[in-house]
């Protein structure tokens, strides 16, 4: 089994992903690489009608037939993310590290990386944070906070939505921020 809610399971059979109804009743199927099978947390319901899934190292909205709703991209120089949902999946949160230089180092940290094969840089470790909000639905941003300071350890779980997709809290040393978010999502 790859995921399950209160009333949906998926798993694959046989190469196909197929999601189902505890009740017994096939709700959708397709195709996928047999690698999916065994990847950490490869899909996510959103809500009952849609999933995430995460293949091939893309992030994409799709129904329970495979049909692609929504390509997400991956937040800009990222180092690891942690994502979490609304309950009715109609909103992401993208909790991801960050490493903010200025250009002529990040020029010669990516030339260090091609030249020693990925081997030798600083360009993995992390000095800031961001945690954005998306609207999965139409894909516009609905929040984003930016951290360099009183920062918790890198790659741990310091922001989650509550379950309406109306809240956001972030952990920091020392405190807890609670935003509360708009209604509707709008284009920067």
């Amino acid at each position: 089994m790859l995921a399950h809610t209160t009333s949906l399971a998926a798993y694959v059979d046989h190469g196909s992903l197929r999601i189902q109804s505890f009740e017994g009743k096939l709700l959708g199927s397709f195709e996928v690489d047999p690698s999916v099978e065994h990847s950490t947390a490869p899909i996510s319901f959103l809500g009952e009608d849609r999933i995430l899934f995460k293949g091939g190292g893309r992030l994409e909205i799709r129904d329970f037939n495979g049909k692609v709703l929504r390509k997400l991209k991956k937040p800009d120089r990222a180092l690891g993310e942690k994502i979490k949902q609304s309950e009715d999946g109609s909103r992401l949160l993208y909790d991801s590290f960050t490493r903010r230089v200025g250009p002529a180092q990040t020029i010669k940290e990516d030339a260090l990386v091609v030249v020693t094969h990925g081997l030798s840089t600083d360009g993995d470790v992390p000095n800031g944070e961001v945690v954005r909000v998306i609207d999965t639905g139409s894909g516009k941003p609905c929040f984003e906070w930016y951290g360099k300071e009183k920062l918790l350890e890198a790659y741990g779980d310091h922001a989650d939505l509550d379950p309406s997709g109306g809240l956001v809290a972030i952990m920091t040393q020392g405190s807890l921020a609670i935003f509360k978010l708009p209604d509707a999502c709008v284009a920067k």
